[in-house]
């Protein structure tokens, strides 16, 4: 992805006075005895000032009033550019690089020069128009890493040079009376809901533009900072691949005394496996159809491995011996019936 360098913008919400101090009257009074000449020059003096003074706070008070300069809503230091699909057609490669229109800001916002950017295969559906009809033009993208080098006056917690990251939502209505944003799940919002791309904001503001950009523009409510233990290229993914299989985890009670599954060892697997360790559960199981993963698998931290290809009775000499499923797989051709064999009474299997 090209890259455009444009220098990073002075702070956000400086305002520049331009004041002129005033000048300071010394109140004379004339002496009756004094010859003409001390007489000329205390009210030729006193004339002065009193000129000096009132053009001085004319002009201070015009400048302050009429030419107070404020940096809160330009744009002049960095532009908006990325890779924009027109139609269907650009998920097969046909993307253009161009300038793009962000949301109206508003002081609930952050900008983000992206640094990082994770490809998910949503990004592919939405450019095909594959869920619903996508407002062309798009720029995808909703795992993203990069510095906020605007923060406006609402949001909380982020800084300007702040490393920071998106997902897949850009906006919720976050009201105390919505049933699912009272409650801390902002992503079941029925009301206002923003996708981190190829959704239009309500009340005129615009349409959400992903990461595959240079710069970003999202609410700060669904900006997080990034730790500094973590690097970028690892974050980025997290994003939406990793809290896919987090939440589920997480969600069912992942933890000590659990044994967990995870069925697909791609790149959501990969994922389940390490968040699964991280959570303290007793075992962790990876399940696929061939033995050639086992290796990696392990590395990660798995504490078993199944290989279905390799053993025909696979879910019976493994029935009930896993309290949670994670399945990460999608083919018709998968072998449900069996997974369900390998839970415990009262298990759970998410198909994520």
């Amino acid at each position: 992805m090209p890259r455009s360098k444009f220098p990073i913008p002075n702070p956000p919400h400086t305002t520049l006075f331009l004041q002129i101090p005033t000048a300071h009257t010394t109140e004379t009074t004339p002496n009756l005895t004094t010859n003409s000449n001390t007489i000329t020059n205390t009210i030729t003096n006193t004339i002065t000032n009193t000129i000096t003074n009132t053009i001085t706070n004319t002009i201070t008070n015009t400048i302050t009033n009429t030419t107070t300069v404020t940096t809160t809503d330009t744009m002049a230091d960095y532009k908006f550019e990325g890779w924009l699909g027109h139609s269907p057609e650009s998920a097969n490669g046909k993307m253009e690089w161009g300038a793009f229109e962000p949301k109206k800001w508003t002081e609930d916002d952050v900008d983000i020069e992206v640094s990082h950017c994770g490809i998910c295969g949503s990004d592919l559906h939405t450019l095909r128009s594959g869920w619903s009809e996508t407002p062309y033009p798009c720029c995808v993208g909703h795992e993203i890493v990069g510095k906020a080098v605007r923060v406006g006056s609402n949001v909380k917690g982020i800084s300007v040079g702040d490393r920071v990251g998106v997902g897949a939502q850009a906006r919720s209505c976050l009201k105390p009376d919505c049933p699912e944003c009272s409650i801390g799940r902002q992503n079941y919002c029925g009301r206002d809901a923003v996708s981190t791309y190829g959704s239009v904001y309500p009340n005129g503001e615009g349409k959400s533009y992903g990461g595959y950009a240079d710069y970003n523009r999202t609410n700060g409510n669904f900006v997080i900072k990034i730790p500094e233990g973590l690097a970028s290229e690892d974050a980025a993914p997290m994003l939406c691949g990793g809290i896919t299989v987090f939440s589920p985890l997480k969600n069912n009670d992942c933890g000590p005394g659990k044994t967990i599954g995870i069925v697909g060892v791609g790149g959501l697997g990969h994922f389940g496996v390490l968040f699964a360790k991280a959570l303290g559960a007793d075992k962790v199981v990876g399940i696929s159809r061939k033995a050639s993963k086992k290796d990696e698998v392990l590395k990660l931290g798995a504490d078993e491995y199944i290989a279905t290809d390799d053993d025909e009775d696979w879910a019976k000499n493994n029935a009930r011996s896993i309290d949670l499923i994670i399945c990460t797989v999608s083919s018709e051709k998968m072998p449900l019936q069996q997974y369900l064999q390998l839970l415990k009474v009262n298990g759970t299997l998410i198909q994520v």
